[in-house]
């Protein structure tokens, strides 16, 4: 039931045990946001909450019987999954000793678990066969067509013959394959694509193989055929992914179908072009990191990119990304609110009211930034589950002091050239491969990036200040 934990100087938080099993939930709070745990010697767990300059509490947490455990040995299951248990640690052992370049596998060892039900295992083996000169076992890997023994020879050989495996890989049909041999093939066809582009006899022979498992029961086995098919130009590959994005229910699926289909060049129809920049525009479909935005633009310009000039008029303003209102007018000032007015008992008569504050999160701006649901923007950090990370007085001293804590994603960086100019602002991208980094300077226009050249930095610092403003109350 209820159960509420108290810490000296700290407000209480109403925590909930719930029924235990293996992978229940027994512990719930609002909010809980642990930023650290242990357990000690007395077999309790303990854990820390707090950080960011939200309050902080040390809890205990102990487990009480209820009743006598019976004893293991009664239960002869429990002691055939510990021998295989302790079997099959040994064997991954076994293996993970070959991870090393100056140690000679026994090729017999490896091949014999390749294909093991065990994932760890199975890759354990894989990863030794990498260690070893491939001139030991190029052949066999081709000859057994093992997957984990395909890929392997794709990951590290540079001789590695992309026909032959290639091959070698589609011996036995694609729906013939448990899962995770389907989506290990899968992978040998990606990496062999990257070493030696379709085109021609292999082409045709691989859009074969592929095309009709296309869709699949399986989600993670159709976002890897729809790279794929896309890749080959397969004429269904636009039309059935489009389809698949229309039913997407998860940021995941969506965000992987909008950005391989930005790769197709063939195979669209202008309903499907609509459906796809719909989503594309879609308020509310993507949360986020800083980086979201930019993202979604990467995709929206490869994308007009394939487009002809019919093409483009036919779909006007929905290549245009969806653009926040006007911005209000100011609001005339009632009083520099502070933490204290906002903690205060409230009046005789006040009453929470949800549609008002729903009003007050756009008036406020707050949606330019954030994130309710699917209403706002992912700029800033999501606000859906705060309660869980913040209690009242720490969210209200949020939006009160801004500046007072400012998570390191989140703050701004200023750049002073070597010119004297200076630009400010959220660090999106920083890639030692680039002789640019890009900042995005207008938070209510987080897509638009400024490129600063590295070669014209002078210095660079972390700004101490939000990029939220104060006073928006």
């Amino acid at each position: 039931g209820p159960l509420t934990l108290v810490s000296e100087g700290s407000s209480a938080s109403d925590l909930t045990l719930e029924s235990l099993d293996l992978a229940d939930l027994f512990l719930r709070g609002r909010p809980l946001n642990v930023k650290d745990l242990t357990f000690g010697a007395d077999g309790a767990m303990y854990f820390i909450t707090g950080g960011r300059g939200t309050s902080s509490a040390l809890y205990r947490i102990r487990y009480h019987r209820s009743r006598e455990v019976e004893n293991r040995q009664d239960h002869p299951q429990d002691a055939a999954r510990d021998a295989h248990a302790t079997q099959a640690r040994a064997t991954r052992k076994r293996l993970e000793a070959f991870h090393t370049d100056e140690r000679e596998a026994p090729l017999e060892l490896v091949f014999a678990h390749l294909d093991d039900a065990d994932p760890w295992i199975r890759n354990a083996a894989r990863v030794a066969l990498e260690h070893q000169q491939p001139s030991r076992w190029r052949a066999r890997a081709i000859a057994t067509g093992l997957p984990q023994g395909l890929l392997a020879l794709l990951r590290v050989d540079a001789d590695a013959p992309v026909e032959t495996i290639i091959d070698a890989a589609q011996r036995r049909a694609l729906g013939d394959l448990d899962r995770p041999s389907k989506l290990t093939i899968l992978r040998v066809h990606e990496l062999a694509f990257g070493r030696q582009p379709p085109d021609g006899a292999i082409a045709d022979r691989c859009r074969k193989f592929l095309a009709p498992h296309f869709p699949d029961r399986d989600a993670s086995v159709n976002r890897e055929l729809s790279t794929l098919l896309i890749r080959l130009a397969h004429p269904e590959a636009v039309p059935e992914a489009v389809a698949l994005l229309a039913k997407a229910d998860s940021q995941l699926e969506r965000l992987h179908y909008l950005n391989a289909l930005s790769h197709a060049k063939a195979g669209w129809s202008t309903a499907s072009r609509r459906q796809f920049f719909t989503a594309l525009g879609h308020p509310g479909y993507f949360k986020g990191d800083r980086n979201m935005p930019a993202y979604l633009k990467t995709i929206r310009d490869r994308a007009i990119r394939q487009l002809g000039e019919n093409e483009q008029s036919a779909l006007g303003s929905l290549l245009e990304p969806a653009k926040p209102s006007p911005l209000p007018e100011p609001l005339p000032p009632v009083r520099q609110w502070s933490f204290a007015d906002l903690t205060a008992p409230p009046p005789a008569g006040f009453a929470i009211d949800l549609d008002e504050g729903a009003r007050q999160f756009e008036r406020a701006l707050c949606s330019r930034c954030h994130q309710i649901g699917s209403i706002g923007q992912a700029v800033g950090p999501d606000l859906t589950e705060v309660s869980g990370r913040m209690n009242r007085n720490d969210l209200i001293r949020a939006i009160v002091e801004p500046s007072r804590a400012v998570a390191e994603i989140f703050k701004s960086v200023v750049i002073t050239k070597s010119d004297g100019s200076v630009v400010s602002g959220r660090l999106v991208r920083d890639d030692f491969r680039e002789s640019a980094v890009s900042i995005a300077t207008n938070p209510f226009q987080p897509g638009e990036l400024v490129k600063v050249k590295k070669a014209d930095i002078a210095s660079h610092t972390l700004s101490p200040a939000s990029p939220m403003p104060a006073g928006l109350l």
